[in-house]
């Protein structure tokens, strides 16, 4: 029994120990109630967490697909007007607001001009057709290119600018549409309940970025429209005009067809041989004539048809016009046929475009032969002149020594009459016989003999005339560049004491230059001149003028008087050889002077030529070159 009890004092501590495990039992079902509740709490937190998360989730889904569908807007509507309204009412529903519109910048930047309008069921009495000019909360828009938003609209200081009858507004958001960096509209959202956000902020300037994206895209769309109706009216044109160029063109190919048979039935009744050459040397066509001189070749190589030749000429005047691709002009005198031709090869291209030689030949032997027979006359001529101009100044020459003897022997005559006088003074001859013999010594022996001095005089001044002609034709010249200006005051300085004395008016013009022998074209205008001065009107002031002008490769000199004029029957004999216009001698001179005028201008290349009217004066126009080519 004492062996199974307990002592007190075991008894004592196993109850303490017990309580002890109570208390740390007790003590530990508190913590684990604490932890529960704290476990609790946060799966409560979890299960809100949670909700809250589904929630965004839902939202961001929400925002996404309207993002999306505001998205789709920009390319699926031909018209901005469309797609706008498609993105405003995405962006007024996922925001939650319940009204606003869509509006464009004016074109002079100072207006709203709106699109569409949603009131959102709230009354709205102003007027449509009021402006709607940029200023209050959408000029922040505007202005800074960003979203703007105020939630106490109502109480703010843009409300003064609300016009009256306006919708009421409990919050206003604007997002700007812009387009490189530029704002060029406003999407307006107003009335969301319980306000906008920052993450509204974010989605409006999304849907702000797609309206401006659908204009860009709109306008692009429409300028494209617009350009394939151009481009399709542009088509329309051409088509017309292609269609009536090719009228046109068959029309024109008809024409040419029928002028070409025109053309070579003219060819073929042309009195000189025609044919169009290939550069293969063969003949494309021959006219009747060609084909009568030298035989049917057509298709035939010209060397073989003409010359019976196996290969081409080594020198064909012909085919330079292929290389040169210029006319050739030459004279045929080694022909077949044994006549002469003067040839013009020209380029040619028929319709095919294939590259001809056109040939034609005209039949020159007959003038061949005259320009022969003309060369041989003009040698024989030129023989018979020389050999003239011999005679002449050999006669001229020859016949001064009998007159130097006959003017001699007539002082002799002279001086022997006057001692014959002198010894029948001396002579006691009757009175009958004096009378007989002293009339024919001092009148008709005197008298007969002052004739024959005279005729002597008259006869050496028209033999040195002769000669002065001679010698022009014979001298050698010096063609040279003459200064008119000089030559001509020199030679009115020198008959400066006749114009003074008969009180002659000279007017000289600047004078161009000229080429020729500077002495003979001296003589020529001294002569002019003095003819000028010689036969002035007694019976007026006399005026000579003498002028130049200039007509291409001639320089034309003009020498005018106001004197008595030459009659038109003595206009063209007043050149002629010892043709006097007075031949009573009441003007000095031996009718040399214009014949003289008309031998230098042979020499120097020039001509003259006269206009006059009696009593009015007359115009002596020389001519003379200017240009070396023409003096050849």
């Amino acid at each position: 029994m004492a062996k199974s009890n307990k002592t007190k004092e075991q008894m004592i501590s196993e109850m303490d120990e017990l309580r002890h495990m109570i208390g740390d039992f007790q003590s530990q079902d508190s913590s684990y109630k604490k932890l529960n509740d704290q476990l609790q709490a946060e799966i409560t937190e979890r299960k809100k967490l949670q909700e809250a998360l589904r929630d965004e989730v839902k939202q961001r889904q929400d925002e996404v697909m309207a993002l999306l569908k505001g998205a789709r807007a920009i390319q699926g509507f031909k018209t901005f007007q469309e797609s706008a309204r498609h993105i405003f009412d995405c962006c007024k529903t996922l925001i939650g607001a319940t009204a606003g519109y869509v509006a464009l910048l004016s074109s002079d930047g100072a207006e709203n001009e709106v699109l569409f309008l949603d009131a959102g069921g709230r009354a709205c009495t102003v007027d449509p057709d009021l402006p709607m000019p940029i200023r209050g909360l959408r000029s922040e828009s505007y202005h800074f290119g960003k979203t703007v938003y105020d939630n106490d609209f109502h109480n703010s200081e843009w409300m003064k600018f609300m016009p009256g009858g306006h919708v009421k507004l409990d919050n206003v958001m604007f997002a700007p549409l812009k387009i490189e960096e530029k704002t060029v509209g406003l999407i307006g959202i107003a009335n969301k309940p319980g306000g906008f956000t920052e993450n509204d902020v974010r989605l409006a300037t999304a849907f702000g970025e797609f309206a401006a994206a659908s204009f860009v895209s709109s306008r692009s769309f429409d300028e494209l429209e617009v350009e394939v109706k151009a481009r399709t009216i542009e088509l329309s044109r051409i088509n017309t005009s292609l269609e009536k160029e090719i009228a046109d063109h068959k029309k024109a190919e008809e024409t040419i067809q029928a002028e070409r048979q025109r053309f070579f039935a003219l060819l073929e009744g042309l009195p000189a041989y025609v044919y169009l050459q290939a550069s293969d040397h063969s003949i494309r066509f021959a006219n009747r004539y060609y084909r009568k001189q030298f035989g049917d070749t057509e298709g035939m190589p010209c060397y073989k048809s003409l010359w019976g030749r196996d290969k081409p000429c080594e020198v064909c005047p012909t085919f330079k016009v292929f290389d040169t691709g210029e006319p050739q002009v030459w004279e045929w005198t080694q022909t077949p046929d044994g006549r002469c031709y003067e040839v013009y090869d020209y380029p040619f291209t028929d319709i095919d475009g294939t590259k001809l030689v056109l040939e034609m030949g005209t039949d020159i032997t007959k003038r061949k032969q005259a320009e022969a027979d003309r060369e041989k006359l003009l040698k024989t001529l030129a023989d018979k002149n020389k050999e003239l101009q011999s005679v002449v100044y050999i006669a001229s020459h020859d016949l001064k020594s009998p007159l130097v003897t006959i003017a001699g022997f007539s002082n002799e005559l002279n001086n022997s009459c006057k001692d014959i006088a002198d010894i029948l003074k001396s002579l006691d001859l009757s009175d009958e016989a004096m009378e007989q013999i002293l009339p024919l010594m001092n009148e008709d022996i005197p008298e007969s003999l002052k004739f024959i001095s005279a005729s002597v005089e008259k006869m050496k001044i028209l033999l040195d005339g002769l000669l002065r002609i001679s010698r022009i034709g014979t001298v050698d010249i010096n063609i040279e560049s003459l200064d008119m200006n000089h030559i001509v005051n020199d030679v009115c300085q020198a008959l400066g004491f006749q114009f003074k004395e008969k009180d002659v008016e000279v007017v000289i013009e600047d004078l161009p230059e000229c080429l020729g022998d500077g002495k003979m074209i001296d003589q020529l205008f001294s002569n002019l001149v003095g003819n000028a001065l010689k036969y002035l009107d007694s019976d007026k002031e006399g005026k000579i003028h003498i002028s130049g002008t200039v007509d291409g490769p001639q320089s034309i000199y003009c020498v005018e008087d106001n004197g008595i004029g030459i009659a038109s029957e003595h206009q063209l004999r007043v050149f002629e050889l010892f043709h006097r216009l007075k031949p009573d001698n009441s003007v000095e001179g031996e009718g040399l002077g214009l014949t003289i005028v008309t031998r230098i201008l042979e020499r120097n290349h020039g001509s003259i030529h006269l206009e006059s009217k009696e009593s009015q004066g007359s115009k002596f126009f020389v001519s003379l070159p200017n240009e070396e080519e023409y003096v050849a």
